[in-house]
């Protein structure tokens, strides 16, 4: 039954998964690829974020670095921008959310030229206008993801590129609770458990690659690479601690920040956290809950 706990050493192994790695094809300048190997996006997420969250966004910037971003740059369901403001150097020329408090939230974090308050089925710029367009962890969210993508793809350049993550179809059989109860032949709480999770968190679009695929070609854009990513164990331990991530959605919606004593978190239990998550963090899974997608606009034919 808990067999999955050896998952931590047995990622280890498997860090370096190469079939992976090849499918992220778009590599920064020569430099940055070792400059990331350098940071520890895990410490540094650990360090602003509850541990369900900061486990899944740290995996993310690891995969990330290794891509380029050409400017100017769209990032679409930008949030509060703590994510971007965590990743990127260089200053992002639009960000769009469709919520008043979290784009106040990003404009204080001076990482965006321009925000809007806009929705990515009715995007306010012109054909052709963005080299990149990035989606954290968006588009699983979106009810009418075909339009989404064709507006996507309208307000790219010809070769312009779409990079999105998202969770997949194997996120709800990853989960911890699900798994236990499958375990111990109780396969339909376990189904029932990550049925009201994904409702929960507005899971609309939880697609394979092929799925995603044939979507984005309907779009005019080409799935160039698909990465899986938060293994089956990092799935486990992100449940796990996501009841522990209530106390942080309270503070932010009443402080505007996640962590309240960010000195204790940092001095205290990040020290402890970060060792026992970084195999889990640098860890690559053919079997991961999340995908990361990059895409390119098509030219006409």
């Amino acid at each position: 039954m808990w067999n999955w706990i050896s998952g931590y050493h047995e990622e280890n192994r498997t860090m370096k998964n190469k079939k992976n790695m090849a499918l992220l094809s778009f590599k920064k300048k020569d430099d940055c690829e070792s400059t990331s190997l350098e940071r520890n996006y895990l410490k540094e997420y650990l360090n602003i974020a509850p541990t369900s969250l900061a486990l899944v966004r740290a995996i993310e910037c690891r995969l990330l670095s290794r891509i380029e971003f050409k400017h100017p740059l769209l990032d679409i369901g930008c949030g509060d921008g703590l994510f971007a403001s965590l990743f990127f150097e260089d200053e992002i020329e639009e960000g769009i959310d469709i919520s008043v408090v979290e784009i106040k939230s990003a404009g204080m974090r001076g990482i965006y030229r321009n925000l809007k308050i806009a929705n990515v089925l009715d995007l306010p710029y012109e054909d052709g206008t963005f080299e990149t367009i990035f989606s954290n962890c968006v588009l699983e969210h979106i009810q009418d993801i075909d339009n989404a993508l064709k507006e996507i793809s309208r307000v790219l350049k010809k070769d312009g590129t779409l990079i999105f993550t998202v969770p997949s179809d194997t996120y709800g059989e990853n989960l911890f609770i699900s798994s236990l109860f499958k375990q111990i032949g109780m396969n339909w709480i376990g189904n029932l458990y990550a049925q009201k999770l994904n409702s929960l968190c507005r899971h609309l679009n939880l697609h394979n690659p092929t799925i995603w695929e044939q979507k984005l070609e309907r779009a005019g854009l080409k799935m160039v690479s698909c990465t899986r990513y938060l293994s089956p164990g990092a799935t486990k331990v992100h449940d796990i601690m996501l009841i522990f991530s209530v106390p942080s959605i309270i503070n932010k919606k009443l402080f505007r920040r996640m962590i309240l004593f960010p000195a204790l978190r940092r001095w205290i239990v990040v020290p402890i956290l970060s060792p026992v998550l970084r195999g889990y963090y640098e860890s690559d899974s053919e079997k991961g809950s999340s995908l990361l997608i990059v895409a390119r606009k098509q030219g006409e034919k």
